[in-house]
């Protein structure tokens, strides 16, 4: 995972997996009232598994808004839901339309991408990348979703899709020009055929005000 960062007022992301237990600052600012009228607004794409713990701090002075579009897992986050969370059972692109999704062995894996087999067969774990079904999905982009679902700016964006990330990011151009930055999963040898890698991510982001900030590695034996 990797957090990109815009530099307004020094404002800086924090590594999301590495998280001070006790954040006495935010916590400060939230007893305080700061966010109650205007809060903290995050979006998480691919929301599988629920929101990270950490913006837990904030409380209702966050408005938490997840997209996934596995059904199943859709109605799974709604149980668990809570007032100021709100989510979507939409896969997002740069385009409107209708693609195919290939359904993996290993279903976190699953992706609008083909496996690249020439890369993923030199790994023990190939076999999670065999493809056991193919189906149709309507896509949309943030920006779409943004306007129509009246949510405004945001602050912050979390992506994980295995491999579309910099295709979202294209489809959300006007949602990233509130941001103050954003966290998203990338490869450096693509596991997905025609998957951009971190060089591709890097120089779309670059001219839009972001920095990389950190740079936390995920190794394969």
């Amino acid at each position: 995972m990797e957090p990109l960062m815009r530099y307004p007022h020094n404002k800086m992301a924090t590594v999301t997996h590495i998280m001070n237990p006790n954040p006495r600052l935010t916590k400060y600012l939230v007893a305080a009232g700061i966010f109650a009228e205007n809060p903290l607004t995050v979006i998480d794409i691919g929301a599988k598994g629920g929101f990270e713990n950490h913006w837990s701090f904030y409380g209702e002075q966050a408005r938490l808004i997840g997209f996934e579009p596995n059904i199943a897992e859709y109605e799974k986050l709604l149980k668990e839901s809570a007032p100021n969370r709100r989510y979507f059972p939409t896969a997002l692109s740069d385009v409107k339309g209708t693609r195919k999704f290939h359904v993996y062995s290993y279903a976190s894996a699953s992706s609008f991408l083909k496996p690249n087999f020439n890369f993923l067969k030199r790994l023990p774990d190939w076999i999670n990348f065999a493809i056991k079904k193919n189906i149709s999905v309507r896509t949309d982009t943030v920006d779409s979703v943004m306007r129509s679902g009246g949510i405004g700016a945001v602050d912050f964006i979390k992506l994980d899709t295995q491999g579309t990330e910099l295709e979202i990011l294209k489809g959300a151009r006007k949602t990233l020009n509130s941001a103050l930055g954003l966290t998203t999963e990338f490869a450096f040898n693509p596991f997905y055929e025609k998957e951009t890698t971190f060089t591709d991510i890097d120089r779309f982001l670059r001219p839009l005000g972001f920095s990389l900030f950190n740079l936390p590695t995920f190794r394969y034996a």
